[in-house]
């Protein structure tokens, strides 16, 4: 991290956190019905760690992500093809150039395979810090069972401050680790 993240971290959490936050996942109804529970697959940590959400303050970018995972849903399934990297780069605001060099590089790199899309989609993200691209341990097994309707945005609504958080200003979110605070009666699907 570096100083000027640092210190925009620093500034958030003397402001306090925000009111209303966003959190993008395809396990929408079961979080709304019951809340942020450990061993959610969106609650990292477990019982003998800290457990905490990742939410953004930012919609927009609350939004950006939900593409990006839906993107990660269409790999996983095998729906993105190669020609998709020169589109999804031109919608993240790459020029057309930077978006086929992209393409062509990774092509070469892993002889066209599935594996190559994956990392073009990583230099991506990290070129225009719009969207995450989540790393894939399992080789999208995970992520393969579901559609791209699948995911959603939850808007949380703080009545309280967390007892336990933090702000990551260099992923744009803030990290949770007062479940509790989190109740699902203060949450809707948009």
């Amino acid at each position: 991290m570096n100083i000027v993240d640092e210190i925009k971290g620093i500034r958030s959490l003397v402001a306090g956190i925000p009111k209303k936050l966003y959190h993008v996942t395809p396990h929408a109804q079961k979080i709304i019905s019951g809340g942020f529970k450990i061993g959610m697959p969106q609650v990292m940590g477990d019982a003998g760690a800290r457990s905490g959400v990742s939410l953004t303050a930012d919609r927009s970018f609350a939004e950006d992500y939900m593409v990006g995972l839906q993107y990660h849903i269409l790999w996983a399934n095998g729906s993105l093809e190669w020609d998709d990297v020169t589109v999804i780069g031109r919608e993240f605001g790459l020029s057309a150039k930077e978006s086929f060099d992209i393409q062509e590089e990774f092509f070469v790199e892993s002889g066209g395979s599935r594996w190559g899309i994956k990392d073009a989609m990583v230099r991506i993200s990290l070129l225009t810090k719009k969207f995450p691209w989540i790393l894939v341990s399992d080789g999208g097994k995970r992520l393969s069972s579901l559609s791209v309707n699948d995911v959603d945005i939850i808007q949380v609504s703080l009545e309280a401050e967390p007892s336990d958080y933090e702000y990551k200003s260099s992923e744009n979110e803030w990290r949770v680790y007062d479940l509790d605070t989190l109740n699902a009666g203060n949450m809707r699907i948009l």
